[in-house]
């Protein structure tokens, strides 16, 4: 079974881990599309811009002088038939970006591929659906609508292209599957998220602050629960005064924190891009994770803290509870900022007591041997249809 997997910078911490897995199993040809003026996202760091330039795939080894942390790549990808970086024109409505997305179908067309497997859509590649619709197509919707504050019309039109293609769809909880079908008609299949091992690589490069915290990490936006998460830490102190709240992220989609809650005692904000040696550093030395999300198709910051071993408080919404078992969290009504406040109590009183083990616990559903073993079944079933 020969598979074109296709993903991009900002899935690279989710689909890295599903790259490892997956090519012990099928032929895997991976394509990592990257727009030449982004030159960040998740796991995958830039020194400097690579440009577009017509017909030009790298290789990891060709620009491995330009990828920060490089090497840790290589035991991800060393079972793949191929692993190429694709730089796009900062422009997608260009002449320039056809000729890219012309070129990217001369170059699947070559692989003689079975199926595309496409880590969701981006507007990088619009053209090319106009070229594959002969092609078996699968596609990951990691959020079937949009979260709160963070609506985009680019999002819609690539979907709009790209949909009624497609051969099958995968989510990845039961909460995004029925928003899937209830907002495209379509019956998703269903997977699980996994922990995110990639940043455990990273070594302690600092000392660990001593300090006892609860951190919160990740892009800081409107959906996420800010607000009442310090309003909740402010009670929470009353009963533990040398506790802080560590908000560890940057802001993003015009959403600003309020100035008078980074005067609440013990509230430590740092709203910046955070790199991964120093987030590691933070996520191994905090008490737990919590993420009181107002919304959330699922969440990659979950599997992360859940690769380091940390145990998590979140709220009971979307998707986002479902990896929570009562080995590895706790999960909160989210209706007022006292619900929080008691299930960082409950959780710091068993952590203190190690009422449950001093590590967190995941499924058997929630791990990467699990999940490629259903994906090569989808797989199957699509390539097998006439």
């Amino acid at each position: 079974m020969r598979v074109l997997y296709v993903t991009y910078p900002w899935f690279l911490d989710f689909s890295i881990e599903y790259i490892k897995e997956l090519s012990k199993h099928v032929e895997l040809h991976v394509l990592v599309v990257c727009p030449e003026n982004r030159t960040s996202g998740t796991i995958f760091k830039l020194k400097r811009k690579i440009p577009f330039i017509k017909n030009k795939l790298y290789t990891l080894g060709d620009i491995s002088d330009q990828i920060q942390d490089a090497p840790y790549f290589e035991e991800y990808i060393e079972s793949c038939a191929s692993f190429l970086f694709s730089f796009s024109p900062e422009k997608w409505m260009s002449f320039k970006n056809i000729q890219y997305n012309l070129a990217l179908y001369k170059y699947l067309k070559r692989l003689q591929i079975d199926l595309i497997h496409f880590d969701d859509i981006s507007i990088e590649l619009i053209w090319l659906s106009f070229f594959i619709r002969k092609k078996k197509i699968l596609i990951d919707v990691h959020d079937p609508v949009a979260h709160t504050g963070e609506k985009n019309m680019r999002r819609n039109i690539i979907r709009k292209c790209y949909y009624g293609l497609a051969n099958g769809f995968i989510t990845y909880s039961n909460f995004s599957a029925r928003i899937f079908s209830e907002n495209y008609h379509k019956k998703p299949s269903v997977l699980s998220l996994t922990p995110y091992t990639f940043y455990t690589k990273y070594e302690q490069t600092s000392e660990i602050q001593r300090e006892d915290y609860i951190l919160f990490f990740g892009r800081i936006s409107a959906y996420k629960g800010i607000e009442k998460l310090i309003f909740a830490f402010r009670d929470l102190k009353k009963e533990f005064p040398n506790m802080k709240l560590l908000i560890a992220g940057k802001s993003v989609y015009n959403y600003r924190i309020p100035d008078a809650l980074h005067e609440v005692e013990g509230v430590i904000i740092d709203d910046r891009f955070i790199p991964n040696d120093e987030m590691a550093n933070l996520i191994r030395g905090c008490r737990f994770v919590v993420c009181p999300y107002e919304d959330a198709s699922q969440s990659g910051v979950v599997m992360t803290a859940l690769a380091f071993g940390k145990k998590l408080v979140v709220s009971k919404v979307g998707g986002l509870f479902e990896p929570i078992n009562y080995l590895n969290g706790v999960v909160y009504e989210n209706t007022n900022s006292q619900h929080l406040t008691q299930a960082m109590k409950h959780m710091l009183v068993q952590l203190e007591s190690s009422l449950s083990g001093d590590k967190s616990v995941v499924s058997y559903k929630n791990t990467i041997k699990y999940n490629v073993v259903e994906l090569i079944k989808i797989y199957e079933r699509i390539i097998n249809v006439k």
